[in-house]
């Protein structure tokens, strides 16, 4: 199946994201460095997680329908969100307020996006913010509701308050911490306690279920290891969860969570009914080190995001250092997962990439002291490059090019980057 992206075609770039790039162009015009989608294997990765999902939840007795809700930070544009939308997702998470205002603001603003909001919401500033977009969502027909997460008793304090001075209800799901050791509760009685405190605050606040998330887990690289993590300590803190609700005539609609990395296990643990996979559009290298079934690289996903830099410094022959310098340095790729891979297949050996500060990176053999073949590199040659981590490279970039056959398909813009207020 291929996807038509005549109608994002249509829409008006977001006025600071305006590009000299469009549709139809060839790939050698590109100006670099640039973040190219290879389209082939971005719409075989989108449509195969919804068949993934579909058959991971078809194995379950006790769960009807497994929901899956996309992480709108990992590409940060309303674009691939209305692609995802279109093609299985029954909803959209954001991890930041700005990434909610991108999508209710931006130039997908006519959708009536299903959102939640993975983090507590702090602060006065944040708050009214969170009153404003929540209000905005409201003024549309048959709207859902903004959904948020808690974890501490004066979050539904915040919540309730703003919800009453502008008229807006929420849906809160509380979270738990689940292994991550990052926002979430740790206390099971406190945590029945912020529930009883969100229940008896209907209608201005309506509990919605549990966010249990573990995104350390996503990248353990072995199969058993992650999959242990889920169906075992996971799976028995939410059962007590689940519990403790029980005890008190308290239904929990949604368990939400899982990645790219884990999402099966969290399907089979029977005990969550929405998935929010991120990643798996387009890959990188830190997923790409995880570990299958059979101890060998995971490749349900095929790598579809590319940084294309161009080779604009050239020392092939040198006798001191062997090497060619690409214009792709820290501006353009985040390091935190890693240094990016280069993806060179009709090259005569293996490339390696080096960081060399901000504008500029090195390629040279990897395991080698010199080149096989020096003379195959050229002045301006474009060098395809496996980000490490692809949601912070995305967000240092305002679009990405969609490509197929060599040409522009489609441009992609990144409405909801920034620092993340």
């Amino acid at each position: 199946m291929t996807i038509s992206y005549n109608k994002i075609n249509k829409l008006e770039a977001p006025h600071q994201a305006k590009c000299e790039v469009k549709i139809g162009d060839s790939v050698e015009s590109l100006d670099t460095p640039v973040l190219v989608v290879e389209l082939d294997a971005f719409e075989k990765n989108l449509l195969g997680m919804k068949q993934l999902v579909q058959e991971a939840g078809s194995k379950l007795t006790n769960q009807p329908t497994i929901r899956m809700r996309p992480h709108f930070k990992t590409h940060k544009s309303p674009a691939v969100a209305y692609l995802q939308v279109q093609n299985g997702a029954q909803g959209i998470c954001c991890a930041k307020l700005t990434e909610v205002e991108a999508l209710v603001n931006g130039s997908y603003s006519s959708v009536n996006w299903d959102i939640l909001l993975t983090n507590p919401i702090v602060g006065e500033p944040k708050l009214v913010r969170l009153g404003k977009v929540a209000q905005q969502m409201k003024s549309k027909p048959d709207h859902p509701l903004l959904a948020i997460c808690a974890d501490n008793v004066q979050n539904i304090h915040d919540y309730l308050r703003i919800a009453k001075e502008y008229d807006v209800q929420f849906n809160i799901y509380t979270e738990i911490n689940v292994g991550q050791n990052r926002c979430g509760i740790d206390n099971l009685e406190e945590f029945v306690q912020i529930v009883q405190e969100i229940v008896k605050n209907e209608p201005q606040l309506h509990f919605q279920g549990i966010h249990a998330y573990q995104g350390a887990n996503q990248h353990v690289r072995s199969y058993d290891e992650r999959r242990h993590n889920v169906v075992g300590p996971i799976k028995q803190r939410l059962e007590e969860c689940l519990r403790l609700l029980n005890e008190q005539n308290i239904t929990c609609p949604i368990i939400t969570g899982a990645g790219t990395g884990s999402f099966q296990f969290e399907i089979e643990s029977g005990i969550y009914n929405e998935v929010q996979v991120g990643s798996y559009l387009f890959m990188d290298v830190d997923y790409t080190l995880n570990l299958g079934q059979d101890d060998q690289l995971v490749n349900q996903f095929g790598q579809s995001l590319f940084m294309y830099s161009r080779v604009n410094s050239i020392n092939a022959k040198s006798d001191i250092c062997p090497r060619l310098i690409v214009d792709a340095g820290l501006k353009s790729l985040s390091l935190d997962s890693g240094l990016p891979w280069v993806h060179a297949p009709e090259a005569t050996e293996p490339l390696e990439y080096i960081s060399q500060g901000d504008e500029h990176g090195m390629i040279v053999p990897k395991g080698a002291t010199k080149f096989q073949n020096p003379d195959q590199f050229k002045l301006g040659q474009i060098i395809k490059l496996i980000p490490g981590h692809c949601d912070p490279t995305i967000n240092m970039s305002t679009h990405m090019v969609g490509v197929r056959n060599g040409k522009v398909e489609t441009i992609w813009y990144v409405e909801g980057r920034g620092v993340g207020l």
